[in-house]
């Protein structure tokens, strides 16, 4: 049997359950208000460590990627998957209409190896590249 969040949240009192959708808002308003990635870790409360054990990584190299101002998208997503979130793209017109590309996710595109796929299309400068702060 599947236990659902409802189950386990049923078990807490009613002012335990408003006490940790309290928290749940405050996690979420510091992961939205990051801007920086080392911000969005520590909102989730997680360690350099436990990053790079996720990601099969030194805690080196997530010291050295948290401070890069540009990050590759592939490298952004197993970021922020290591941290259980998945990444996600939209585009925001000039009157501010936000438009999620849901199911455009380059970085996950295993047909094509990305040294060949590089080769074949000559992008522009930064093209596949996040700029962070």
């Amino acid at each position: 049997m599947t236990t659902t969040l409802s189950d386990v949240m049923a078990e807490f009192s009613e002012e335990d359950r408003k006490d940790i959708r309290k928290r749940s808002r405050a996690h979420i308003k510091a992961v939205e208000d990051a801007r920086k990635l080392d911000e969005i870790r520590r909102a989730v409360k997680m360690s350099q460590g436990a990053i790079a054990s996720a990601m099969g990584i030194g805690q080196n190299a997530v010291s050295q990627l948290e401070k890069r101002r540009d990050v590759q998208l592939s490298t952004l997503s197993r970021y922020v998957e290591s941290m259980g979130f998945h990444l996600e793209l939209a585009i925001v017109s000039r009157s501010g209409e936000r438009v999620s590309l849901k199911n455009f996710k380059p970085w996950q595109d295993a047909t094509v190896p990305i040294a060949k796929a590089a080769r074949a299309v000559k992008a522009p400068a930064g093209s596949s590249r996040l700029k962070l702060g």
